[in-house]
């Protein structure tokens, strides 16, 4: 049985110790976030039941959490970056699509490559890198462990192929 949460703590640099914040609105794991437009926008993840969640969640030291329009596509172990004050969600499990949130809505940007899960990303020079993380490879139920690096460039809505990794990585960070 798999537990999902709505307690978030927060770091305090000045106490050297975590604080209990206010809770997200909707019980969630597996999700993906960054900051937009000041606010804290954590989205999709997984419930309870393991169903994917297509939910976001906006946080603001003002307002608290607040929901935002649900993202195209539910998805969960998604990888996000911040690119030029956007949020860009990248894959998840059983999912191929990018979905970018620009602060009031979302819009759904050119398809990886291949469904992936369990990737890192980070931003370099304005693009988007998805490293590593699970690809499927044949019917559904092959999964691969994958050395490739894919990047996204917001100005041409396009993916390219990286530089592989030394070897294959998945449920890493970057």
């Amino acid at each position: 049985n798999h537990r999902s949460f709505q307690s978030v703590e927060v770091w305090s640099p000045q106490r050297n110790s975590w604080r209990v914040c206010s809770r997200f609105r909707e019980a969630r794991s597996y999700h993906a976030g960054g900051v937009v437009g000041g606010s804290l926008v954590i989205t999709g993840g997984i419930a309870g039941n393991w169903d994917r969640l297509a939910s976001a969640e906006a946080f603001s030291p003002a307002t608290g959490w607040t929901s935002l329009p649900p993202m195209p596509h539910g998805t969960a172990f998604a990888t996000a970056v911040v690119l030029g004050g956007r949020l860009y969600v990248a894959g998840g499990s059983d999912c191929d699509k990018l979905q970018m949130w620009d602060g009031t809505a979302w819009t759904l940007k050119a398809d990886l490559p291949a469904e992936r899960f369990g990737a890192a990303s980070v931003a370099v020079d304005g693009k988007m890198w998805v490293i590593g993380g699970f690809v499927q490879v044949g019917p559904p139920e092959y999964l691969s462990v994958t050395d490739s690096v894919i990047i996204y460039d917001p100005d041409t809505d396009s993916w390219t192929t990286g530089v592989p990794l030394l070897s294959p990585r998945c449920a890493c960070e970057a």
